[in-house]
């Protein structure tokens, strides 16, 4: 359920505030601060899953690869991402267009 909240914020932010709704980006005071905290609330879920990625690292120890060939991996495993991601699409506009 939605509460009300009274924040205060600097004049500097209130500016900004203004200009983002000023330029019809959005609406409200509320709905900036609803942007504002989702990013924040996804940088924050990135950066834990970011600390626990490290953490496993950490623990798995050192890997029998040279720097090199684990860049090599991770290049071919992008290729790979990016050639399905294309195939994905491809077959996507194949379909809308029929």
């Amino acid at each position: 359920m939605p509460r009300t909240t009274s924040i205060t914020i600097g004049e500097q932010l209130d500016d900004f505030v203004s200009k983002l709704i000023d330029s019809g980006r959005y609406s409200s005071t509320s709905e900036v601060i609803r942007s504002a905290l989702r990013l924040l609330e996804q940088q924050e879920s990135k950066t834990e899953a970011l600390k626990k990625a490290i953490y496993a690292g950490e623990q798995s120890g050192e890997s029998s690869l040279t720097l090199r060939e684990i860049a090599a991996k991770k290049e071919a495993r992008t290729e790979c991402i990016n050639s399905l991601i294309l195939q994905q699409k491809i077959s996507q506009a194949s379909l809308s267009t029929h």
